[in-house]
């Protein structure tokens, strides 16, 4: 056995120590409201917005899962709303801030512009 004597023992506690399940906590709320392939993509970004979250500054890890959670619905309740509604007929904006997901059926522009040619003004 090592005598090694520490003054300070420090763990990255968020994954290595504890397992929040994350994965079944947004199952557990979003489920019954989005479709799988949905939920798998609302995971995924779940677990993108969480990293980067705690790329930054320090802060309590109830923040860095609040803001992922918070980016996470903005991000993917635009489209899964109105897809959920059975609202056939969509437009995205392709803004360049988000991967397009042809899951939903939309007619994609660049910008608002070129709204009226989708209506055939």
């Amino acid at each position: 056995m090592s005598s090694f004597r520490p003054k300070y023992v420090t763990f990255d506690c968020y994954g290595t120590l504890t397992n929040f399940e994350m994965a079944e906590a947004a199952r557990d709320l979003y489920g019954a409201v989005l479709p799988e392939r949905a939920m798998a993509d609302f995971i995924n970004i779940f677990v993108a917005y969480r990293l980067d979250e705690i790329l930054g500054a320090w802060k309590p890890y109830a923040e860095v899962v609040s803001n992922a959670l918070a980016r996470s619905c903005r991000r993917i309740y635009d489209l899964t709303t109105v897809h959920d509604l059975g609202i056939t007929n969509k437009v995205r904006v392709n803004r360049g801030h988000e991967p397009a997901n042809p899951y939903y059926g939309y007619v994609e522009i660049k910008d608002i512009s070129r709204l009226p040619g989708v209506f055939g003004l």
